[in-house]
């Protein structure tokens, strides 16, 4: 949020369990990846995204770079273990491999928009890209 962390709840004491600090400006979006529940990401207007393992809350797992500006979004892909994508106010679409021990290479790319990009989602209905229309 606006102080900067993500803050992981308990929702049955209603408490705070772990903040997770590494951000330095404000924190715009946040998914799970749903093949992987212990591993979050979260994206900032410092124009990074941090990946979290929350079983471990007190240090990044990966930070990755390659927008010019805020990341206003970050999603896991439905399906593909290893990929996010995040959307920029650098009117771009960026496409990651998350793999552990991946070096955060800058991502693929997509500079198509001619507005900020403020949301983004993947068609369950398109199937895995790695799989032919059947």
């Amino acid at each position: 949020g606006g102080d900067r962390t993500v803050r992981l709840w308990d929702s049955r004491s209603a408490r705070c369990t772990a903040p997770l600090v590494g951000h330095t400006h404000e924190v715009l979006s946040l998914d799970w990846n749903k093949y992987e529940p212990h591993t979050i990401a979260s994206a900032s207007a410092d124009r990074s995204i941090m990946l979290w393992d929350t079983r471990r809350p007190n240090s990044v797992l990966s930070v990755l770079r390659g927008h010019r500006f805020a990341v206003r979004r970050v999603k896991f892909s439905p399906f593909a273990r290893h990929q996010l994508c995040s959307a920029s106010y650098d009117l771009s679409v960026g496409v990651w491999d998350v793999t552990p021990g991946c070096n955060s290479e800058p991502p693929q790319l997509l500079r198509h928009h001619t507005e900020f990009v403020t949301g983004i989602d993947f068609s369950l209905f398109a199937g895995s890209r790695s799989e032919p229309p059947g």
